[in-house]
């Protein structure tokens, strides 16, 4: 039963749209057949279903990227959880539903990173992170971004500063986990303004990049040839916080053969990680550093 908290709006007819809400809505989601229903919740109950859900006091929240429908999100929230739990991890899982396009078309890809994004970026860490550091139980709040969706990460902390959160120290989350990271990697460097936000307000960055991802290699054009962070990996000077695995030579090892589908393997070669036993192993692991 995914928990999920989302910022789409809902159409008179009562079904989530691709348009951004006024407020940030909180829903236990059940399948029935193919269909999946959605039940709003109260913040307070919400909170309290996370801790339910796992064994440890692990939450990780994964934030989805750009074109991504909520039937796939939903599907990624499912792969996430079976494959982590697979290699051993035991915490929650939730995932923030931001209302992005929905459309792989250039038009879409720019309206979301410039307008939806930078926009809805805010809640993730307002209405989620904060609300789970200042939880009683003392989550150990972890985040994992694909593609866009580390975009939407260093976007929100960048909005907020020391002064939020609970007690006198920095608010911080654990463990940030990125794949196929669809943020400009200049902004990674060292010293570089998202990269001392990052640095200050989590405890572990690790980023997983491929050579081969042909979306992002399409993103670096439609970012007048900017260097995707999931692609190019870090820059050679970053944070001694910041690591990056490079899975390049996994992905060329096990990708299946697609008999010259262009467009298959294209759109394969982005999303890979959710059906990566190797790419679940070393992200579990990484979530049990510090425990």
């Amino acid at each position: 039963m995914p928990l999920i908290f989302s910022r789409r709006a809902i159409t008179p007819s009562g079904k989530f749209s691709t348009r951004p809400d006024d407020k940030t809505t909180y829903y236990e989601f059940t399948k029935s057949g193919r269909r999946w229903q959605a039940a709003p919740m109260s913040k307070t109950r919400w909170l309290s279903g996370v801790r339910a859900e796992g064994t440890t006091k692990d939450v990780l929240i994964h934030v989805h990227g750009f074109n991504t429908t909520q039937p796939t999100m939903l599907k990624r929230h499912q792969q996430i959880e079976a494959g982590l739990r697979a290699k051993g991890y035991k915490g929650a899982v939730v995932s923030y539903d931001w209302p992005n396009r929905g459309k792989g078309t250039p038009a879409a890809y720019q309206g979301d990173l410039t307008d939806r994004a930078p926009v809805i970026s805010r809640f993730l860490v307002e209405d989620a992170i904060l609300p789970f550091l200042s939880m009683d139980w003392n989550p150990r709040v972890h985040l994992f971004a694909h593609s866009m969706g580390a975009f939407v990460i260093t976007d929100g902390f960048s909005q907020f500063g020391d002064s939020f959160g609970p007690g006198t120290a920095p608010w911080k989350v654990n463990h940030i986990l990125m794949a196929s990271g669809d943020a400009h990697r200049n902004i990674f460097a060292k010293g570089a303004g998202a990269s001392l936000s990052l640095e200050r307000h989590s405890r572990r960055l690790t980023n997983f990049n491929s050579r081969d991802d042909a979306i992002l290699t399409l993103a670096v054009v439609w970012n007048n040839l900017r260097k995707r962070v999931g692609q190019s990996g870090l820059p050679s000077s970053h944070s001694h916080e910041h690591f990056n695995v490079d899975g390049t030579r996994k992905y060329r090892d096990t990708k299946p053969d697609f008999d010259d589908n262009n467009m298959a393997e294209m759109l394969y070669s982005h999303r890979w990680w959710f059906e990566s036993e190797w790419f679940y192993k070393r992200a579990a692991d990484t979530l049990k550093i510090g425990t």
